[in-house]
């Protein structure tokens, strides 16, 4: 009897061995083949980490802009969107030909609002040669009112973007009630930042109105004098 538990002991032990030199060879032909296609690939994985980092600059640019986690907590846009998504629970829990019905509405307004902000802001930089815009860069400023203007835009495509992912995903999953209520919130805040983006050129031009209205009244204060 301990004679077969001690073989038994021995047949396992050397399994487990056996197990373990198996796994270190596969792990060495792994670290092989991964090897090969990083120096085969070498200059598409440099492009790709060149890409990467250039798009995490642009985006941390674009959050620090907006005003980071401060101001997109502190929006009044983001609770009232939560609020509005509670009170409408009936288009983010009803079904309509096995889709819920805030992903349809979804589908066919957001397109349309996302054509819209890009050609806002692609009419924005296209007049950066007239005077409005050239006050509104403040001398290049890296914070300027200009740069906040399309950090704001890009927030609001952003927003579009993740609405149309959430409802894409919606359609897949349309049983999951909370990935329904956070898609209808995103949805509604995609909505709500147009009144964002308004406030925001409404708020450009005064201020250019008003560095308007001092250059005249410099003029005449210096005409006066002379």
């Amino acid at each position: 009897m301990a004679t077969s538990k001690g073989q038994g002991n021995n047949l396992m032990g050397a399994s487990f061995w056996s197990a373990l030199k198996i796994i270190q060879k596969l792990s060495q032909q792994l670290f092989l083949k991964v090897s090969i296609f990083c120096k085969k690939h070498s200059l598409q994985c440099v492009v790709l980490r060149n890409s990467l980092i250039a798009a995490s600059k642009s985006y941390s640019l674009y959050w620090r802009l907006y005003g980071g986690s401060r101001a997109f907590f502190s929006s009044p846009y983001l609770y009232v969107s939560i609020i509005l998504t509670i009170v409408l629970a009936p288009i983010w829990v009803k079904h309509e030909s096995a889709q819920t019905i805030w992903t349809q509405y979804a589908l066919s307004i957001i397109p349309n609002i996302l054509g819209f902000s890009m050609g806002g802001m692609a009419i924005t930089l296209s007049f950066t040669s007239h005077g409005v815009f050239r006050f509104l860069k403040q001398n290049g400023s890296e914070n300027s009112l200009f740069m906040i203007m399309n950090a704001n835009f890009m927030h609001f495509i952003i927003a579009q973007v993740t609405c149309l992912i959430f409802a894409l995903i919606s359609l897949s999953y349309s049983n999951s009630y909370i990935l329904s209520f956070f898609g209808c919130s995103v949805f509604i805040y995609a909505i709500l930042s147009c009144l964002m983006i308004s406030a925001q050129i409404l708020n450009s031009a005064r201020i250019f109105n008003a560095h308007i209205d001092n250059n005249k009244n410099d003029n005449k204060s210096g005409s006066t004098v002379t």
